[in-house]
């Protein structure tokens, strides 16, 4: 464990960012239906690079679907 206090507050504050981004993803999901296909397309790529053991290109897949769903979540915050 470390004993930097700067790594600890970060970590603290993307942890609590984080619990939010995904409480209100779940909140937004029922309205969201039809971004699931993209979504379900999106896991599916991570987890056949995951499986190719593409360590590089699982983590791409990831940072894309991360993008992706974020602004999928803004659209739809900013549109109810």
């Amino acid at each position: 464990m470390t004993e930097n206090d700067y790594f600890i507050d970060l970590f603290s504050y993307l942890s609590a960012s984080l619990r939010l981004a995904i409480e209100l993803g779940l909140q937004a999901a029922p309205a969201r239906e039809d971004d699931r296909p993209e979504a379900l397309a999106e896991h599916e790529a991570i987890a056949a690079a995951i499986e190719a053991n593409d360590s590089e290109g699982a983590a791409a897949r990831m940072r894309e679907h991360l993008h992706r769903s974020n602004r999928r979540l803004i659209e739809q915050l900013t549109t109810e």
